[in-house]
């Protein structure tokens, strides 16, 4: 702020600098007028003279110097008495005579030696002493036809008066500008400086915060008053401004306390110059307190690398962070925080600005969450460990089963297969029609047991996923025809009508799996026999679905089925309607039914109203453009294929561990073929005999006791003598994966026990009819 002293100062310097200018301009102007007058009249008094001779000579003519004398002097005293200076004047020819002068007493004689010296009559100058002063001449020619010279003498006298008056006058009029500029120094010094006083005086209470009123200033100069108008809005304008500010500072501050972040500013060396109560509560210590600290004073030495490569990327960038550390508290624990900051300018200094968050929730949740992930990578890893346990004890339990489940196939099958083999034979030989029923019956019995056998044993493969299908063209028609071949005798039974719609001269191509597509349609025709009353009806038809689905239905006009029902068909072991009854079965054939048809991705349903009937369907894909699976099933042919006889006898060995299963076999070739059949109960007695009596063909049981059927085949093909006769398997192993292992190890032909006598044949003449 101005002060008030300092305006009085400018005032008085305002004045003292026009009196000096006033002092300056007349001194200048005296000094002016003197080297003017001194340099016109004192230093150029020769040319002064000179203009002056020119100009007298002007007003003379020659006419008057040829004339009257006296006439031409008085003509030339007259122009002499113009001006006090000229003491004389004389007028004189080329060769010095005098034509006429102004003198009174005559013309002095100094002159007119000066005359008679003289030789240059253009110009000539002289100066000398007379009792009235010293004289200065010139003499010029006269300007027409320069026939005569006019001289004048000047008095030097005259002239210094003249300079001293003209001095006086100057002087005077010096005087008279630098009293005027005084007094209007003083005048305008006091327009000046008071009101400049007053504003001071105004400006200083203001500065005190004292008036806060505008400031009026009368007879002001019109600057002045400018200068004042531009200083009371520069005032309110400042007064809005820092109203603003003060409010802007109040909110700013309000801001920076409530905030739950902890905001710190600090010097470039670390020292704390302001914080917020946050970044006081982070590390436990008051404000002033932590105002005696520097930033490294907060912080563990262990960061003293990453607080260099922070203060490296400040410098660099201005700015550093975010990026975590840890604080050290007031009680002596550590407070992980986040940070993050940037260089500011304050009053021209470099101070930088921070952030800082308390992240210690967050990492105690981090934490937190870390245990619990080990926590869960360790059960994960356990439960890994525990599944891969169970995995292994399944999957050994599950070989087990298969093992198990082989065992009980070929356990089960080898005396089924003497069984249902000598009632064949009983009944071939047999002429007693009593005894004839009493073999079909057990033939009946056996072909129950077997079919029990195989249901549970194909449950079993579907439910440990043993079982496979192998999906080809299969002719709807010919397996319908099949399938109710079998089925007739026990409609007939009963007195149950089957209507076939779906057989017709154009076949109708289906993809399946023949074998096991047959057997669904065998359980549904058999159930819709079973499950119907005497003298009903059973009907087969099939409809397309869309382009390339058909649907096969079979319905029946028995007592229909319950809907709380209809959802325990596709149980195991559940005969709905059978109970009571002297229905056979074990109530997993549409268990079986429908896994069958999904594994053909079909699909399998029912619609049913009880007292009116069933009707079972299935969807299965068409044959267009079905990919090929290779299915490998055992050698058929049809029952006129039993008539077929080979033309030369040939001889067949078998080797069998089985006394009943050899006993069959051999009676069966001696008594159905020409040909030759030798035994052996090994497989090491069976290769002696392959090479020293090279049968045509060779019926080989797999489980054989100390060499088995595989390695008995492996040594066989690798015998000369013995790798062109062609084997034929005959086992109880009848799953799938163990047809699957025969025919690839190289036997002809897979037959499983217990064997149909008519289809062993079959196999057995087709081969050799081959060979």
């Amino acid at each position: 702020m101005i002060k008030r002293n300092k305006l009085m100062k400018l005032s008085v310097k305002i004045t003292a600098l026009v009196i000096l200018l006033s002092i300056l301009f007349a001194g200048t102007t005296i000094g002016v007028n003197q080297i003017l007058l001194h340099r016109y009249l004192v230093g150029s008094q020769n040319e002064w003279v000179k203009t002056l001779t020119y100009t007298i000579a002007e007003g003379i003519s020659l006419d008057t110097i040829n004339g009257n004398a006296l006439h031409a002097r008085e003509q030339l005293k007259t122009i002499v008495q113009l001006d006090k200076a000229l003491e004389y004047a004389y007028i004189t020819d080329f060769n010095g005579k005098l034509f006429v002068h102004t003198f009174e007493k005559g013309f002095p004689r100094f002159l007119l030696e000066h005359i008679t010296k003289s030789h240059d009559m253009h110009h000539s100058n002289l100066s000398f002493m007379t009792e009235n002063g010293e004289i200065y001449e010139n003499s010029i020619p006269l300007i027409e036809g320069l026939r005569a010279q006019l001289h004048i003498g000047v008095n030097k006298n005259e002239i210094r008066e003249l300079i001293g008056r003209t001095k006086a006058d100057i002087s005077w009029l010096s005087f008279l500008i630098t009293l005027f500029g005084s007094v209007l120094a003083i005048l305008l010094g006091r327009r000046i400086s008071a009101p400049l006083a007053q504003l001071s005086e105004w400006m200083a209470c203001y500065g005190k915060g004292g008036n806060q009123d505008k400031l009026v200033l009368r007879n002001a100069d019109a600057e002045v008053a400018d200068l004042v108008t531009s200083f009371n809005t520069m005032i309110e304008d400042r007064g809005q401004l820092e109203t603003e500010l003060n409010d802007s500072e109040d909110l700013n501050r309000m801001l920076v306390e409530s905030l739950p972040i902890g905001l710190a500013l600090t010097k470039m060396d670390g020292t704390l110059v302001d914080i917020n109560p946050a970044y006081s509560s982070i590390l436990g210590r008051s404000i002033d307190e932590l105002k005696q600290l520097t930033y490294w004073d907060l912080t563990p030495e262990s960061y003293a690398d990453d607080e260099q490569r922070q203060l490296e990327l400040l410098q660099q960038t201005g700015r550093y962070g975010p990026y975590e550390k840890e604080y050290i508290h007031a009680h002596g624990h550590r407070v992980p925080v986040r940070l993050h900051g940037q260089i500011v300018k304050r009053n021209g200094e470099d101070f930088i600005w921070s952030s800082v968050e308390d992240i210690t929730e967050r990492k105690q949740f981090e934490k937190q969450l870390q245990q619990t992930n080990d926590e869960l990578e360790r059960r994960v890893e356990l439960r890994t460990i525990e599944y891969q346990q169970a995995k292994e004890e399944a999957e050994i339990a599950n070989q087990a089963k298969s093992e198990f489940l082989s065992s009980m196939s070929h356990e089960l099958r080898t005396p089924m297969n003497a069984i249902l083999g000598f009632s064949q034979l009983l009944a071939m030989d047999t002429k007693d029609e009593q005894a004839k029923e009493n073999i079909d019956e057990i033939y009946k019995a056996g072909q129950h047991l077997l079919t029990l056998i195989n249901e549970i044993l194909d449950l079993s493969k579907i439910e440990s996923g043993n079982l496979e299908v192998s999906i080809e063209e299969v002719n709807l028609n010919h397996l319908l025809g099949e399938c109710l071949k079998l089925v007739a005798p026990m409609a007939l039974k009963r007195d149950i009508k089957i209507t076939d719609q779906i057989t017709t001269e154009q076949p109708c191509i289906i993809a399946a799996d023949y074998t096991r597509f047959k057997q669904v349609i065998l359980n549904l025709i058999s159930n819709a026999v079973k499950y119907n009353h005497a003298g009903g009806s059973v009907v087969l038809s099939c409809s397309k679905v869309s382009e390339k689905k058909l649907r096969v239905s079979v319905s029946d006009t028995g007592p229909g089925i319950k809907p709380n029902q209809i959802e325990k068909l596709f149980k195991p072991f559940e005969r709905i309607g059978a109970d009571n009854t002297d229905i056979e079965g074990t109530g997993i054939g549409l268990v079986i039914t429908k896994q069958l048809i999904e594994l053909m991705h079909g699909e399998v349903g029912l619609e049913s109203q009880p007292g009116k009937g069933t009707v079972f369907w299935v969807e299965i894909s068409l044959a267009e453009d079905v990919h090929h699976e290779v299915g490998i099933r055992s050698l058929s042919v049809h029952e006129e294929d039993l008539a077929a006889k080979a033309l030369i006898s040939k001889t067949i060995l078998y080797i069998e561990d089985n006394p009943a299963n050899l006993k069959v076999v051999t009676q069966v070739i001696d008594r159905q073929t020409p040909y030759v059949i030798i035994s052996a109960p090994n497989a090491s007695l069976g290769l002696d005999l392959a090479e020293t009596e090279h049968p045509d063909l060779i019926l080989m049981d797999i489980n054989l006791p100390g060499m088995s059927g595989y390695e008995a085949l492996e040594k066989l093909q690798k015998n000369a003598d013995t790798e062109d006769i062609a084997v034929i398997a005959v086992s109880a192993n009848a799953m799938k994966r163990d047809i699957e292992r025969g025919m690839a190890a190289g036997f002809k032909a897979y037959v499983t026990k217990p064997f149909n006598i008519k289809e062993l044949l079959g196999v057995i003449n087709k081969i050799l009819q081959t060979e």
